[in-house]
């Protein structure tokens, strides 16, 4: 289900010899990639009352619509538009919001669990099968770690 409605489609943009069918079509072309993009940072799908997810839907289907064109200018500042929005809700930059002002959390998923976060290796830089193990670099990190 698309999150947003074509009623609501045609408040923002009025497209020409485009019927409500095609414009459902592309809505619904948009959701998904509205959950494709976010869904590393958000838990998809959203829910029906988030209004960030709907603003996106509506601008990524006109995006779609006009890219379609011969004048690759028609979606030049609306593919920045969109590219932007995505890229500040990815890095937290911006929050994504319901129609009743609360903020959607991003999920645990957002951050990579890493095991090499803050490693500190106690073996020289030779080639592995030349490694020797450096006791003072040993004794340095648990210096820094008391």
């Amino acid at each position: 289900m698309a999150y947003a409605t074509v009623a609501q489609f045609t408040e923002v943009y009025s497209l020409k010899d485009v019927s409500s069918a095609q414009v459902l079509t592309f809505l619904t072309r948009a959701t998904v990639k509205v959950n494709e993009v976010l869904a590393r940072a958000y838990a998809v799908p959203f829910g029906v009352d988030n209004a960030s997810a709907r603003e996106l839907t509506i601008d990524v289907a006109a995006l779609m619509y006009k890219i379609r064109t011969r004048d690759q200018r028609d979606s030049g500042e609306l593919r920045t538009e969109v590219d932007g929005r995505f890229e500040a809700l990815l890095e937290g930059r911006a929050q994504m919001v319901t129609d009743a002002g609360a903020v959607v959390t991003r999920s645990a998923g957002a951050v990579p669990w890493s095991t090499t976060e803050n490693y500190r290796s106690a073996f020289d830089l030779r080639e592995p099968y030349e490694q020797r193990f450096d006791p003072d670099q040993l004794d340095y990190l648990h210096n820094q770690d008391a």
